[in-house]
């Protein structure tokens, strides 16, 4: 369920046959979300998108229904407050529809973060494969200790599945197309088809390893560095909405109520520093998830 959708209260594959009875629900929105399918299948091929995207619908739903019932029994409570049916109902719809795009749009969120794992882990599986070939060990030698006896993450994995189809009598060219056509990770592709070359006609596999390590080094300092240009200019935003504006605002607020006699209303100072609190959260978010997986 983590792999496919955060607010999904059903996992699809377990309830795939209570689903099945609202799948024309996934089926209508396969049409408005084409590019869930080979998300889906990139990440599991036993999960029909069309029952994902009924999940993710009915489970959007019901998240949005209690949740403004909850607004909508709290609002009629308050006398000054007016129309809470229709408060309530701009708010179901809102979260119906944003929790629904939160939904369908996490496989292809989780399926790039399984490429950036892949690249991290790649680096160091390279290294180890380099040190046994050039001690003298055979490649495929080297594919299968590194597949047993390490733990590189997902680069392990996905190179299992390779080993797994060799033994079950694939070539080597086959085998390894067939993952590389699976994946998202443009350097574990280039790897697997200098992988599938190196078998099939030959080559020094020592320094087509070591180019690749190299370019994989490059990409991830600049990650690194890019990654801290940004961090320096979101730290600038994050000080400029967090205290100098909201200062700001208040002090003209303050002066200019006394020059024209009036006074800042208690919800526009409110909605001031909540905006600002939502700006920081933003920030500090956007930091967290941009942040490059070879720094953690």
């Amino acid at each position: 369920m983590g792999k496919l959708g955060v607010f999904l209260l059903f996992d699809t594959k377990k309830h795939k046959h209570i689903l099945r009875r609202f799948s024309f629900i996934g089926e209508m929105l396969e049409a408005v979300f084409p590019f869930t399918a080979p998300d889906i299948e990139a990440i599991d091929t036993s999960v029909m998108p069309s029952l994902f995207l009924t999940n993710a619908f009915i489970s959007s739903f019901i998240f949005a229904f209690v949740f403004s019932a909850i607004i909508y029994y709290v609002a009629s409570l308050i006398p000054f407050l007016q129309q809470p049916l229709l408060t309530a109902t701009i708010i179901f719809l809102y979260l119906l529809i944003m929790l629904l795009i939160l939904n369908v749009i996490h496989p292809h969120a989780y399926k790039l973060d399984l490429a950036k794992r892949t690249d991290r882990d790649l680096s160091f599986m390279l290294k180890d494969i380099i040190i046994q070939v050039k001690s003298g060990v055979l490649l495929y030698d080297a594919l299968v200790a590194v597949t047993s006896a390490h733990s590189y993450g997902e680069a392990t994995r996905q190179l299992k599945e390779v080993i797994n189809k060799l033994n079950q009598g694939y070539t080597y060219k086959a085998a390894m197309e067939d993952l590389a056509s699976k994946i998202n990770s443009e350097f574990m592709k280039k790897v697997l088809w200098q992988f599938s070359s190196i078998f099939t006609v030959g080559g020094n596999a020592t320094s087509l390893f070591e180019s690749m390590e190299r370019v994989l080094q490059d990409y991830h300092e600049r990650e690194i560095k890019h990654y801290l240009d940004v961090a320096n200019l979101v730290l600038f935003v994050y000080l400029l909405f967090g205290a100098v504006l909201p200062g700001i605002f208040l002090v003209s607020g303050v002066v200019l109520s006394v020059v024209l006699g009036t006074e800042l209303s208690n919800v526009t100072i409110i909605g001031v520093l909540g905006l600002s609190l939502l700006i920081q959260v933003f920030l500090v978010g956007y930091l967290k998830t941009s942040k490059p997986l070879v720094m953690e």
